[in-house]
């Protein structure tokens, strides 16, 4: 889908805030009413979780809600510390998780106390007390968080290159009129009522701790412990824990949405069924104690629905290629001064795909009729900047598919793998591809920061190396033992997958 298609989409599904049919969507996206239309769009909800479907009733069609729509309205707590009472401050960080819109962050939250806005402040503390706040964006993307949240955190962690320093800056809001006003002590709670998904603009109250169901919050802990364990059955660890705690709020919304139910992280402490759990470099929600299996195959999933026929193609060979990431290998192409595209489709084609493969005729059609047109138009002074980082891109990306295709050639399964390298594998390649699009097909109006994607890539080429190595090492172990079994006695010439 092309960017004015997805803009489109997306005004629509911030500002609708009631249950919609798919034709009033694809009308609202001067799109015709089709059957292959309303598939369409419905594969793109569902594949995006930017809608959630409800149920057929009485014969009509089915209807969907936006997050937007899931959210407004509806309570999330939060209970602030000792030290932020102490303060005078609220620090939303991840507290708030899943209620507002992913893409407003945390320091751009607009609070609300009677109708006023709470007034903004910098709160001051170590790294390891403003951490663990973000815990349920992930606690591993913390630093990227607090550096976008002001400009002398992104400074300082630029400075120790990403390293932890002795105190950073948060985004906090001045609470001590709420806190006085409603006689606010340890084990009251916050009742953050969200006004609007799109600003993420919060109506504040109080629930005072002798005030509190604690039936209805026993019931709401149970909820949540049944639609997780559904989410991960569905899902699997899904994409990011905003997603697996939105899905699993639509699943249980009529107990959940209650202002009884405890804050996420006084539940992560309480339940017994559900933790943070390790997902090679990144966290998730899943079943306590339990690892995150692999994958079963090395199918690589893009971060978009494919949107033509090539990818279509592309993406049932599992291969992570869309146009744009071909696009991005003939542009640095030109960028090394090549004469053609030959260099350019080799790099795009590992061995195993050079001879006897449908994608192989596909991409070299795809670098031509891209090289044709971007070669007269290209000016390599004006892209030395974005050409030297696409360079290393292109480079990780091809070494990447490369590995994994050798090891899905050798029926070498990700589960055979230690410590969850695969995973880390596939982590890298969903980082890189939108990083890769960014690069060269930036969203209107948004500034490409070179300084952060440099770290960026430094950080996936890092965790590459690590997972590669430990691969080779022990890829010698696997394969013998994977012959071994096919050798297996009494099964003379069975070749089982690997």
């Amino acid at each position: 889908m092309d960017a004015v298609f997805e803009e489109r989409l997306s005004t629509f599904l911030v500002t609708t805030v009631e249950p919609f049919e798919l034709a009033s969507l694809l009308r609202f996206l001067n799109e015709p009413v089709t059957k292959t239309a309303l598939d369409d769009i419905s594969d793109y909800l569902h594949y995006n979780q930017l809608a959630y479907l409800s149920p057929s009733v009485d014969g009509r069609a089915s209807r969907w809600v936006s997050r937007a729509a899931l959210f407004t309205g509806k309570s999330a707590s939060l209970t602030p510390s000792r030290s932020d009472l102490s303060a005078g401050v609220i620090v939303p960080a991840s507290s708030l998780v899943p209620f507002p819109n992913p893409a407003v962050l945390p320091h751009e939250y607009v609070l609300r106390y009677r109708g006023a806005e709470l007034p903004k402040v910098l709160l001051n503390a170590s790294p390891s007390e403003l951490y663990p706040r973000y815990a349920l964006f992930g606690e591993e993307y913390a630093p990227q968080y607090l550096a976008m949240d002001n400009e002398d955190n992104e400074r300082i962690l630029s400075e120790l290159d990403y390293g932890d320093p002795l105190e950073m800056g948060v985004t906090a809001f001045d609470g001590r009129e709420f806190y006085w006003n409603e006689s606010f002590s340890p084990g009251d709670r916050i009742i953050a009522r969200l006004a609007d998904w799109k600003t993420g603009t919060f109506d504040l109250e109080v629930l005072h701790g002798k005030d509190i169901d604690r039936e209805r919050e026993s019931a709401w802990i149970s909820a949540m412990d049944e639609a997780l364990k559904e989410c991960f059955s569905i899902h699997g660890p899904s994409a990011s824990i905003d997603e697996q705690l939105a899905f699993a709020w639509y699943l249980r919304h009529e107990i959940l949405d209650t202002i009884h139910g405890p804050p996420l992280f006084e539940y992560l402490e309480r339940s017994s069924a559900v933790s943070l759990e390790y997902f090679g470099v990144e966290t998730r929600l899943w079943h306590a104690g339990t690892e995150i299996p692999s994958q079963n195959d090395w199918n690589f999933t893009l971060p978009s629905k494919p949107a033509s026929i090539t990818e279509e193609t592309l993406a049932n060979l599992s291969l992570p290629l869309n146009e744009r990431i071909i696009e991005s290998y003939v542009l640095d192409g030109l960028f090394r001064r090549e004469a053609d595209a030959a260099g350019t489709i080799e790099r795009l084609l590992p061995p195993s795909l050079a001879h006897g493969s449908i994608a192989a005729p596909l991409i070299e059609r795809a670098v031509r009729i891209s090289r044709s047109y971007r070669e007269p138009r290209y000016n390599r002074f004006a892209d030395y900047e974005r050409g030297q980082l696409r360079g290393r891109m292109v480079k990780l990306h091809g070494d990447l598919t490369a590995l994994v295709l050798s090891l899905r050639q050798s029926k070498i399964r990700p589960e055979t793998i230690p410590d969850q390298w695969p995973i880390v594998l596939m982590q890298i390649m969903g980082h890189l591809i939108p990083s890769m699009e960014s690069l060269d097909f930036p969203a209107e109006g948004e500034a490409l920061d070179l300084d952060a994607a440099w770290g960026n890539l430094e950080g996936m080429e890092e965790h590459f190396l690590d997972a590669q190595s430990v691969i080779q090492n022990v890829l010698p172990i696997l394969i013998d033992r994977r012959l071994s079994i096919v050798r297996v006695p009494g099964s003379p010439g069975e070749h089982p997958d690997a």
